[in-house]
């Protein structure tokens, strides 16, 4: 392991005696302090000049913010080394010295050191209620940092004291910003332990990049101007193919994307270049400025480097602004625009109400069910803003938009096909779907289709998916697939299976943490609740809390545990106990399992503080009260497709509240 760049906090070096400790600690190496801001110095920082070159940007008694470069290949990134002070005063001095550094930050930064604060109270045990200001997040949020991945100790600093009075705190932290974790994606950070000092030091090490495919391909508008680039979409879109018109659509846009990967390495080149040249004009300013500070051409270049980095938009009257804070507000005003607000004590829509409106009639029917035109798909493609995010095959509404001339034939022709088709005869729906017409349901990028248990609407709805698949290229994984069955013969799920390559597998799944079942989930299937409780406590175990941090983390965590789950379904009573008796035993004992009862029952515990308890959620109530909410989503009958298929399948036409369901259906 190769260490080139090392940062020493709370030094404790008087001025006189830097140049001895700098030769006598890394011989070779170039050092500095910030002994000029600070008596007696807080910071210290050396550096192998075989490994970096390094540029002293800012010191404060608090930071130092430096610019290296590494001298293998040539890398530039910012790297800030923090001591904060103890008071939160003055503390607030260097959250505001941070976020002015970060406000034209647009390259790889990295942040570390010791902040002498937590960003949430799980960060520190002992000593009673954690203090957290939130002025620490709030910068970091600021500043868009975030922890580098890192193992080894979690508390990185503890006062030293014996068991009753000890301190764990996570007060020394690595961070980087989006543009450094992008560059460095396998850097991983080590805090070892404190042996004899009382902060644990930190190692990060970037290890060497592993390459794990190809860039996704992104349509970039700029390319309209390249030369070349209309000659080569006419190229594509002349070919001659054969079969669906989606089809068609979906290869000329593969070809394109080779041509078009060739017109950016050829002509538009490395779009990060001018970026990265910006910097080093300022970083070599800089550099000569430390020789030179009177120099007036040399500060009138800075400043020059200095503004290229940043940013001027348009805001929606169309004035271009340079100012951060007017840059700050366009952004706001277009967002709040384009998004829109909430509107106050808005008043709901009263179904009955619009039926004493005028509703479509016969002609208006006959207009909705006429044939799409191509003037309809154009409107439609134009009415898609070009700044969304693309689809899977990397091209935006812009693109489209942009060539409609040569592509709008081939686009309206695919997407009207694409409409018109329909199921084929013999396609039958599963019976509980046949209303509503339903046949699949799309959940981000998991699919669930179903139909009836016979072979013919099982292979028409394969022959479906293989037409989808060919289209975009979007394949399902065989390994990730599963058929379940239910009552159908041996024979036929075989045959099923032969024809598919999909594993056949049996209810209940389990998606987004939670099992999936037509009927009532056993409290067999509820353990994996009890099993992350009993996780978290073994972990906690091992710590002397006392009752007020231990009632803190039944509140604030184990009774969290239950909560997703109980937002979804009626979690059985079984579960809910045990539940119940896993926080009563960690709060009075420490651990899981105790045959002991508390001192005070759990139901008194329950209550709020004003009431003399300790505020401990009463968790089967919880469960009724989450559940309350599809009550009303039920019974105002809102516009959702759960909603729907409940009133068509188990309502049908009866009144919800004298409705009962069956003791073994479940709420999804």
């Amino acid at each position: 392991m190769k260490v080139g760049l090392v940062g020493f906090l709370e030094t404790r070096v008087q001025t006189k005696n830097l140049g001895s400790v700098y030769l006598n600690m890394f011989s070779g190496w170039c050092s500095t302090s910030n002994n000029a801001w600070h008596k007696g110095g807080r910071i210290m920082v050396s550096w192998n000049p075989s490994i970096f070159l390094v540029n002293i940007i800012q010191c404060t008694s608090q930071l130092m913010h430096l610019g290296v470069t590494t001298v293998s290949d040539n890398e530039c990134f910012l790297v800030t080394f923090v001591y904060a002070f103890n008071e939160e005063s003055g503390r607030n001095v260097l959250w505001a010295d941070l976020k002015e550094l970060s406000a034209t930050m647009r390259y790889p930064w990295l942040l570390l050191g010791d902040f002498n604060d937590i960003l949430s109270v799980e960060e520190r045990i002992g000593g009673g209620t954690p203090h957290c200001t939130g002025a620490f997040k709030e910068c970091m949020d600021f500043c868009q940092m975030e922890d580098i991945k890192f193992s080894g100790a979690f508390f990185t600093w503890n006062n030293k004291q014996g068991p009753d009075t000890r301190l764990y705190s996570k007060i020394d932290r690595v961070m980087g910003n989006q543009a450094w974790l992008d560059r460095y994606q396998n850097a991983e950070v080590k805090f070892m332990n404190e042996g004899s000092f009382d902060h644990c030091p930190a190692l990060l090490q970037v290890y060497p990049e592993v390459k794990s495919g190809k860039k996704p391909f992104r349509y970039f508008r700029m390319w309209q101007k390249a030369p070349g680039f209309h000659e080569k979409l006419q190229e594509v879109w002349q070919e001659q193919l054969f079969g669906a018109p989606m089809h068609q659509l979906v290869q000329k846009l593969k070809s394109l994307k080779i041509k078009l990967k060739e017109l950016n390495r050829l002509q538009v080149g490395d779009i990060h270049l001018a970026d990265y040249l910006t910097l080093q004009e300022l970083l070599s300013c800089q550099s000569e400025l430390q020789l030179n500070p009177r120099d007036k051409e040399l500060i009138i270049k800075e400043k020059k480097a200095q503004e290229s980095r940043v940013y001027s938009i348009k805001d929606k009257d169309g004035v271009q602004v340079h100012d951060h804070q007017q840059i700050t507000a366009a952004f706001l005003n277009y967002y709040d625009d384009l998004l829109g607000s909430t509107m106050v004590n808005r008043m709901r829509v009263v179904p009955e109400v619009i039926t004493l409106g005028p509703l479509i009639i016969e002609s208006h029917v006959r207009i909705l069910l006429c044939p799409y035109t191509n003037e309809e798909v154009k409107d439609a493609t134009f009415a898609i803003s070009g700044n969304k995010s693309p689809g899977p095959d990397g091209y935006s509404s812009f693109f489209f938009q942009d060539n409609w001339e040569m592509v709008g034939e081939d686009v309206s022709k695919a997407v009207k096909s694409f409409l018109h088709t329909g199921l084929k005869e013999d396609f039958q729906f599963y019976d509980r779907c046949e209303k509503l017409k339903l046949n699949h349901l799309c959940f981000t990028d998991d699919v669930l289709l179903f139909c009836l248990g016979d072979f013919k609407s099982i292979y028409r709805m394969l022959q479906g998916l293989k037409h989808f698949s060919q289209s975009p290229g979007l394949l399902p994984s065989k390994e990730k697939t599963s058929i379940y069955c239910s009552n159908m013969t041996e024979n036929e799920v075989q045959r099923v299976m032969q024809i598919s390559g999909f594993h056949k597998n049996s209810l209940p799944f389990t998606y987004l943490g939670i099992p999936i079942c037509a009927k009532k989930i056993p409290a067999a299937e509820c353990e994996v609740i009890l099993e992350r409780m009993v996780q978290r406590i073994r972990v906690w175990s091992s710590r002397n809390l006392s009752y007020a941090g231990r009632a803190t983390l039944v509140n604030s965590v184990l009774m969290a545990i239950h909560s997703y789950w109980a937002q979804v379904m009626i979690i059985p009573k079984k579960i809910l106990h045990r539940v119940n008796a896993i926080c009563r035993n960690y709060f009075w004992k420490g651990t899981v399992d105790s045959t002991s009862s508390g001192q005070v029952a759990w139901e008194d515990m329950c209550r709020p503080k004003k009431e003399g308890g300790l505020g401990f959620r009463r968790i089967t109530k919880w469960n009724e009260a989450a559940i309350g909410k599809y009550v009303w989503v039920v019974s105002s009958k809102q516009d959702t497709l759960w909603v729907q298929w409940v009133h068509a399948v188990c309502i049908g036409g009866r009144d919800w509240w004298a409705y009962e369901a069956p003791s073994a259906s479940s709420w999804y």
